[in-house]
């Protein structure tokens, strides 16, 4: 998933939220809503619902939203694609109907459990899938989430990655008000730890033997991003 060293674009956000009880499946349209605004429980160290709104993020060249049936093909060429196996422990070989499952099913039950979110990661012109973008192992308590994500082979070195990384961090520490996200790469995927530097990521050290892929175990890179991080949000908003 080789990304170009480019610096990353201005990043353009805004938030949708789909009414709560959605299915994910396809909707005709969405309005813009106020930022969400997730209530506080007696507990300050906790937040209650433990899900993320369903959302739709804008950037300057992309829209993430939720996966649909229509992300079949794509995402079926992307996840069978050689370069996103090598680093990625998905089925293998990753099949039609895998792709059928993640894009109508599997992904939102991810949501659905408190799990995370995930967003499909498209062109804002011609609508086309160009990637994953999502969260993962959300402790809902400490407030932190993990971020992955791949790239299709036909968007790589367009500083996709990065782009739609930074926007969701924003959302998620700005609108969400969590405290920190992590991100991990394999010591030898040096064009993830390209995409989290760019995105604004700072390293904090290797994890020996934390992750696998199909080539065996793996040390990780571990990355993060905190709220004082981020840039000021007038700066990242449409006004």
């Amino acid at each position: 998933m080789e990304e170009r060293e480019d610096a990353c674009p201005h990043i353009v956000l805004e938030e949708l939220e789909i009414p709560q009880g959605s299915t994910g499946m396809p909707r005709q349209s969405f309005g813009p809503t106020a930022p969400v605004t997730v209530p506080q429980t007696s507990d300050p160290l906790r937040r209650a619902p433990e899900m993320f709104p369903e959302s739709i993020l804008h950037t300057n060249r992309l829209i993430l939203r939720p996966f649909d049936a229509s992300d079949i093909p794509d995402t079926h060429a992307s996840c069978a694609d050689a370069l996103t196996q090598r680093w990625l422990p998905l089925p293998k070989p990753y099949t039609l109907d895998d792709a059928t499952n993640w894009c109508t099913t599997a992904a939102h039950a991810l949501r659905d459990s408190g799990d995370g979110i995930q967003f499909a990661v498209t062109d804002a012109y011609t609508k086309r899938l160009m990637g994953q973008v999502g969260l993962k192992k959300t402790d809902w308590r400490a407030l932190v989430s993990e971020v992955g994500y791949w790239v299709s082979p036909w968007a790589r070195g367009h500083g996709i990655a990065a782009e739609a990384t930074r926007a969701l961090a924003l959302w998620l520490l700005a609108d969400q008000q969590f405290q920190r996200l992590e991100l991990r790469a394999a010591t030898e995927d040096t064009a993830s730890q390209k995409v989290a530097l760019k995105a604004g990521f700072h390293p904090e050290g290797t994890l020996r033997n934390a992750g696998f892929v199909h080539g065996g175990r793996v040390d990780l890179v571990l990355f993060s991003m905190l709220p004082g991080d981020l840039a000021p949000r007038a700066q990242h908003y449409k006004s």
